[in-house]
């Protein structure tokens, strides 16, 4: 259903954070009235009332609902919530921000979803987006066009999508698997980044996760774009998948090649934030769906400045201190077994002390133990709650000198000053989401960032007098 006849309707949107913001903004003038409930009391939202709106929060609000034509739903609000039958059993439509957006804007879409990897890749297919990609070698004597400049980044990362500007600009919207369960229209070009196991208290089941980040593509995507075991999993749940056009991303070789299999450059000629092996899966993936979404061939020079410009992601493998002589690294978004194996393996050191733990959601870490009972490099880890000894448990069992228990964040950043050596990296990898200690990662991160600073203050800076 599109916004606007969204806005003719008695308008239900349960849930106020990013998104249910974004549609408030977007339909709080509909003639027939709009209520915002949320099951969290009032004193957690920041976001002022708006005159002609009705609010409820707290438990109970939910009623509130079966009052409304349609319910926005917010991407917090797991698939299995009973409430959402209760909803259906009135025959009261149901939707999410992103789905409405798609609705519209489909045509001027990159949607990136996936296990781990979205937002780097997103933001990977951003900044190549906005060079100039004509063929030419000079970027100064005006060969390129500018077909992809002005793109937008959205979704997870950057705008709501419900707040991005009308235009003809590309929008790449990184999309979690709880927006794309809504959405009822692809974007043009669909990019699926990995599937693992994750999330599985929201969808349901191992099988539904896959199935709800397949629907990125069965709706009418032009291109999909992903590797060639992530497209194997895909069909395994969803055989509409078989019928699309796919580009698919080489998983080893030194060459990183544009739609046609044209040689852009190398891995060597990466920026060296980009070399890890898992980045350079991301890097893959955004060459195929910037081509995508431009529907012409692309300058290697484009695609090398868009790389060099390129930022790494905060909490994402990102270096916070080398207090002590030791790398203190912040992976914060890490939630998977693999996310916390392609943190050590990012980093060329002979010996880490990892940090993990964090909400347990039942899966397997299995590829963990294997990996690090495997490493020719020694690994420490630091195991903290909730879920910390669990996830590294049968290697604690073959090597019980190398895995040690910390009460807590503060604990672990100690105990690590002590358990590394010289040129060693320390880092926060969870391996799993933060909501059983904390708000959500950047506060966690945050508290091991004190932590760090709190036992290796920085230098104070001596001002130089001319």
């Amino acid at each position: 259903m599109r916004l606007a006849e969204i806005a003719t309707r008695r308008v239900g949107i349960w849930g106020l954070g990013l998104e249910g913001r974004a549609v408030l903004g977007a339909v709080a003038a509909s003639p027939a009235g709009v209520v915002v409930v949320d099951e969290r009391e009032a004193s957690a939202h920041v976001a002022e009332t708006l005159p002609g709106v009705e609010y409820d929060w707290g438990a109970g609000s939910l009623e509130r609902l079966l009052d409304c034509d349609l319910v926005v739903v917010s991407p917090g609000i797991p698939r299995t919530h009973p409430f959402l039958e209760t909803l259906r059993a009135k025959e009261i439509h149901l939707t999410s921000g992103s789905a409405v957006w798609l609705e519209s804007e489909a045509e001027r879409a990159v949607g990136v979803t996936g296990t781990k990897g979205k937002s780097t890749t997103a933001s990977l297919i951003h900044a190549i987006l906005n060079q100039p990609t004509g063929t030419g070698t000079d970027a100064d004597a005006g060969t390129g066009t500018d077909a992809g400049a002005g793109a937008v980044l959205a979704g997870n990362i950057g705008l709501p999508l419900l707040a991005v500007p009308p235009g003809p600009a590309a929008v790449v919207a990184e999309l979690s698997s709880y927006q794309c369960f809504w959405i009822t229209r692809s974007p043009r070009v669909a990019v699926v980044t990995n599937l693992y196991e994750e999330h599985l208290p929201w969808h349901g089941s191992l099988e539904r996760y896959w199935q709800d980040k397949a629907r990125i593509a069965v709706h009418g995507a032009a291109a999909l774009v992903c590797d060639e075991p992530t497209l194997a999993k895909l069909l395994s749940v969803e055989p509409r998948v078989r019928g699309l056009p796919t580009l698919l991303a080489a998983t080893s070789g030194e060459d990183i090649v544009d739609r046609d299999g044209t040689r852009l450059l190398t891995v060597r000629e990466l920026p060296p934030h980009l070399r890890a092996g898992h980045l350079v899966s991301s890097v893959r993936l955004a060459v195929l769906a910037a081509g995508a979404a431009l529907e012409t061939p692309l300058s290697p020079d484009a695609v090398r400045r868009g790389l060099a410009g390129h930022a790494p992601l905060p909490h994402r493998l990102e270096t916070i201190s080398h207090g002590g002589g030791l790398v203190w690294v912040d992976d914060t978004l890490s939630t998977t077994a693999n996310s916390v194996i392609a943190a050590v393996e990012a980093f060329d050191a002979e010996h880490t002390v990892l940090i993990v733990g964090g909400q347990d959601r039942g899966i397997s870490y299995q590829p963990l133990n294997d990996f690090l009972l495997g490493s020719p490099r020694r690994v420490d880890v630091i195991a903290i709650p909730s879920n910390g000894p669990a996830v590294v448990a049968e290697f604690g069992e073959r090597h019980p000198d190398r895995v040690h228990p910390a009460a807590g964040l503060r604990e672990a950043v100690a105990l690590a000053a002590r358990l590394g050596s010289p040129g060693c990296h320390v880092i926060l990898s969870p391996g799993a989401p933060s909501y059983d200690r904390y708000a959500n990662y950047a506060e966690k991160s945050a508290e091991f960032h004190d932590a760090v600073t709190r036992l290796y203050p920085p230098t104070p800076q001596i001002a130089q007098i001319a």
